[in-house]
């Protein structure tokens, strides 16, 4: 999303369920991430990022810290966020 190549959460759970098998009855990671809740995500990355410092991979993004602040959903957070359609693909 921050990157530019999805327009909306909804748009990176489909490409996931559908074209990677994601498990289909999540709704997708950006839905499952919803319904777990941004804080209880934020927190699992905040210490998997601690146990691996020397990794990125498990760096929390800004765009979800911003939504725990902000304590909203993602879609929700985003809508309010996002610019008018356009998409870098």
């Amino acid at each position: 999303l921050e990157g530019g190549f999805a327009v909306r959460p909804a748009d990176i759970d489909v490409v996931l369920v559908h074209g990677y098998n994601f498990p289909r009855v999540s709704g997708g990671p950006m839905h499952l991430a919803d319904t777990i809740g941004l804080p209880a995500v934020l927190k699992s990355l905040q210490g998997y990022s601690e146990k691996n410092p020397g990794s990125a991979y498990f760096k929390p993004s800004q765009l979800l810290v911003d939504c725990v602040k902000a304590d909203q959903p993602l879609a929700e957070f985003w809508a309010k966020k996002q610019q008018p359609a356009s998409s870098k693909l």
